[in-house]
């Protein structure tokens, strides 16, 4: 009797765990189906393949680069990285050209999709992906071009300043420092900012720097219209206005320098809003040396 009432044990117990054995098996399986039922997101690297020994960017490819550019043009503080590749096939030096050519190719594409130069901040070509491989043995995956959406250098904001953790060709922003729509003059609400990039220039008679400005609402690489002068300069002006206030009030005009980029490096490429428009009428510092 006892040997009966074990052996039914034993049968229950292995069926109860081959039951939750499929059970567990069957929700893994749902799992993975919905995940792989999902239409997938945009990732922030598109790679472009190319038929051996060649450039030309095949249709399909269209749509997916015209994706990448809604999304570089609709999240601020980015650009693009366009690097070119070869397969092991072919000498170094025709593949470092393949792969600079294809690379070359995509740049164009993306201008011609009024993508502006300025928001394509790497364009190389790397060559050839070595491989382990016979040399006339092809690998189709390796004849392509990744584009990447990646973060542009984020500057270092103003307010943060400490001249001990900075760098050589680091850049601040100068926060809540606001020009009038169209003009170099300040807005009121800006000067205490700017006596406080004086303080600091008082404070480290050492440190050298380059004022640069940037405009809004003009068309891509152009400069804005300075009300004031009549002048196709207005990115120039904001940084010389700056720098003239710098001057005036003590600071050696060799630790200074400024430049204008007109509309090359918006943050916020499509301007949607005041506060956009704001960001991108600005003036930048680059530490030069100290």
């Amino acid at each position: 009797m006892d040997i009966i009432y074990h052996k039914s044990l034993f049968v229950l117990t292995f069926i109860r765990f081959i039951k939750s054995v499929f059970q567990l098996l069957v929700c893994v399986f749902i799992v993975s189906t919905h995940s792989f039922a999902q239409p997938p997101s945009l990732h922030d690297t598109l790679i472009i393949y190319f038929d051996h020994d060649k450039t030309l960017i095949k249709p399909k490819y269209t749509e997916p680069l015209k994706a990448l550019k809604d999304k570089l043009f609709n999240t601020p503080n980015k650009i693009l990285l366009v690097h070119g590749y070869a397969d092991h096939t072919g000498s170094d030096p025709y593949n470092q050209d393949l792969s600079a050519r294809r690379a070359a190719a995509v740049v164009s594409f993306l201008q011609n999709m009024d993508i502006p130069v300025s928001l394509i901040e790497s364009i190389r070509g790397k060559g050839s992906i070595q491989r382990s491989l016979p040399p006339n043995q092809r690998v189709p995956e390796d004849r392509k071009v990744m584009v990447v959406l990646a973060n542009r250098t984020e500057p270092l904001i103003f307010s943060e300043f400490n001249l001990n953790e900075l760098n050589r060709g680091d850049k601040l922003v100068i926060d809540r420092l606001y020009f009038r729509p169209g003009r170099h003059i300040l807005l009121t609400e800006s000067i205490p900012r700017l006596k406080k990039l004086l303080h600091i220039l008082e404070k480290h008679p050492s440190l050298q720097i380059e004022l640069q400005g940037h405009v809004c609402c003009a068309p891509a690489g152009r400069d804005g219209i300075d009300k004031d002068t009549q002048e196709e300069r207005l990115s120039i002006n904001r940084a010389h206005n700056i720098y003239k206030y710098l001057v005036r009030n003590g600071i050696d005009s060799n630790r200074l320098s400024y430049q204008g980029f007109a509309r090359t490096q918006p943050l916020y490429p499509l301007e949607r809003n005041d506060h956009e428009r704001k960001m991108n009428r600005r003036v930048e510092i680059e530490i030069i040396d100290f």
